[in-house]
């Protein structure tokens, strides 16, 4: 979208190679994080006056599954990715209602994991247009 070039094979294995355990520790942290929104959705899901807080949570949670991509392609540390999610949360919960309504729908819902990933990078390059 933004007309850069991709690097090469040779080039993103050496690269991973080189990020290994930080990429490991960095993919951990965020595990761990969204096991925890996971784990408030599912209480939350359970006591009938806080049950849309857990309803919200379950749409930020599929929004974050989409957005991991793009966080991954760029290295965000764990605590830029929450950043990002704190500082665009109205825009990505959106996006994580429509994509949990189509979850839900029968035929529809085969098409939902393609269609998420371009939506939330799209967005995510539109929200980052200013960064290097």
């Amino acid at each position: 979208m933004r007309g850069e070039s991709t690097l090469d094979l040779g080039q993103t294995f050496s690269r991973l190679i080189a990020k290994l355990f930080f990429t490991l520790f960095n993919e951990l942290k965020k595990i761990l994080f969204i096991g925890f929104l996971s784990l408030l959705s599912f209480v939350f899901g359970y006591i009938p006056l806080i049950a849309p807080i857990g309803i919200f949570l379950a749409m930020v949670l599929l929004a974050v599954e989409f957005l991991d991509y793009s966080w991954s392609r760029h290295d965000l540390k764990f605590g830029e990715c929450v950043s990002d999610l704190k500082k665009n949360i109205a825009g990505y919960s959106f996006g994580g209602a429509f994509f949990f309504i189509m979850v839900s729908v029968p035929l529809i819902n085969l098409f939902v994991p393609p269609m998420a990933t371009s939506y939330f990078t799209t967005l995510w390059v539109k929200n980052h247009e200013s960064r290097n």
